[in-house]
C-alpha cells in the first residue's frame, strides 16, 4: 500500500451511473493507492478498498472540495472526477518520481493530463 497517496474521486450521487467504470478501473490500475469518494451520497455502493467523505451539498465546490480534504489523512493524493477514468496502465515509475518531487522539492502539485498537440 502506498503510505502517502490517497486516489480520491469527486462526484456527486446524481452520476452514480458512471462509477462503477472509474471504481473498476482503479482496481485494475491502481490497487496499491487508499481510495476516496468525495459526494453528496456515496448510495452504499462503494466497493470494498474505498471510503467515502460526504460533502454538504448546499456547499459551493471550492468549500465542499476544502471541507473534504481536511479529512484526508496523506500528503499527496491524485485527484479525479467520475468521468476521469483511467484507460490503461500508468507509468508507476513516473508516478513514484512525481510523487519523490512534491513530497522533496519546492512544488505544490503536478497536472496529469494527456493531451495532443493539434
Amino acid at each position: 500500500m502506498k503510505e502517502n497517496i490517497t486516489l480520491i474521486m469527486y462526484s456527486h450521487s446524481s452520476y452514480s451511473d458512471v462509477w462503477p467504470i472509474f471504481f473498476n478501473q482503479a482496481e485494475k490500475y491502481l490497487k496499491q493507492y487508499k481510495k476516496v469518494l468525495f459526494s453528496d451520497d456515496d448510495l452504499g455502493k462503494l466497493p470494498d478498498g474505498w471510503t467515502s467523505v460526504i460533502y454538504d451539498d448546499s456547499l459551493n465546490y471550492a468549500q465542499r472540495m476544502t471541507e473534504c480534504l481536511f479529512k484526508i489523512d496523506t500528503p499527496l493524493s491524485f485527484l479525479h472526477h467520475e468521468d476521469m477514468p483511467l484507460y490503461s496502465e500508468p507509468d508507476y515509475r513516473l508516478l513514484d518520481t512525481y510523487e519523490d518531487i512534491v513530497l522533496n522539492d519546492n512544488i505544490d502539485f503536478i497536472r496529469l493530463l494527456r493531451s495532443t498537440d493539434a
